[in-house]
């Protein structure tokens, strides 16, 4: 998915997402041509780290 389909699924700005990556708190990403994606399994493991047990 892109950035601004990964932002837009969990419910925040793409300018969150991008001082999130600055911070290294990102998903994974890939690079696709001139695009950049986020996985499926990058993105689930990104919700996994997100969580406080």
């Amino acid at each position: 998915m892109s950035i601004e389909e990964f932002c837009q699924a969990h419910g925040f700005s793409t300018a969150l997402f991008f001082k999130l990556r600055k911070k290294g708190q990102t998903p994974r990403m890939m690079k696709v041509g001139k695009r950049t994606l986020i996985s499926l399994e990058a993105a689930a493991a990104w919700r996994e780290r997100q969580s406080t047990y």
